[in-house]
């Protein structure tokens, strides 16, 4: 059982730093794919061994890159969405106002 909990662990930490280089360059449809794949290696119930608690460290170094990553971006996403928004309301304020709108 240990030895499979392991093996699963580093292969967990295996596709999450995959996830990360991919997260880095934006492939989060690709992120998403391997987040599917990792998720039930890393679910397992029972005792890991002590060769587990250096992985565990990186495992958890690694998701917080990843979850700053995941940050940035949907920070980035959300101000190019509010900067689009005013655009059209910039665009139909003027429109409003070459019709003589309010």
């Amino acid at each position: 059982m240990s030895a499979d909990a392991l093996r699963d662990l580093e292969t967990g930490l295996r596709l999450s730093r995959a996830m990360l280089a991919l997260a880095r360059g934006g492939d989060w449809a690709r992120v998403a794919e391997l987040q599917a794949e990792r998720a039930p290696l890393l679910q397992r119930d029972g005792t890991l061994p002590a060769a587990a608690v250096p992985l565990l460290r990186e495992l958890l170094a690694v998701n917080a890159e990843l979850d700053a990553c995941a940050t940035a971006a949907r920070d980035a996403a959300a101000h190019a969405w509010d900067a689009t928004r005013h655009g059209h309301q910039g665009a139909d304020a003027y429109l409003d106002a070459a019709r003589g709108g309010p």
